[in-house]
């Protein structure tokens, strides 16, 4: 009877520990932490152009966190950090932000095809 209590206790604690994953990104902390590289990097004194960063910013994060929700769905984050389920669906999540995409194209050099991407 033991035993079986033991197996339960276990299958429920790496079953919250999966679940904990979503619960545990803080998707305002990671965007603000995103705008302020970006900002930074590319020295923009723009307000109105640092909102837009700082809104776009949030929705990539949000739809992270979206993306770590369905990771843990389908067993893919299952034995994996935080770090590691942020690593794997950070590419799915920047499909969500347009303008995301083109700054991270100008943070890699490409400022011809970022400035495209926006127009």
């Amino acid at each position: 009877m033991k035993k079986i209590f033991l197996i339960l206790a276990l299958a429920l604690g790496m079953n919250l520990s999966a679940q904990s994953l979503y619960k545990q990104f803080d998707a305002k902390a990671y965007a603000n932490d995103l705008s302020d590289k970006i900002i930074t990097k590319l020295e923009i004194k723009n307000g109105d152009l640092q909102e837009k960063i700082q809104r776009e910013a949030y929705i990539y994060a949000q739809s992270i966190k979206k993306h770590i929700l369905l990771a843990e769905k389908n067993g893919e984050a299952q034995g994996k950090s935080l770090q590691e389920v942020i690593q794997m669906v950070k590419n799915d999540a920047l499909e969500a932000s347009g303008f995301l995409r083109s700054m991270k194209k100008m943070l890699d050099g490409d400022r011809f095809a970022a400035l495209e991407e926006l127009l």
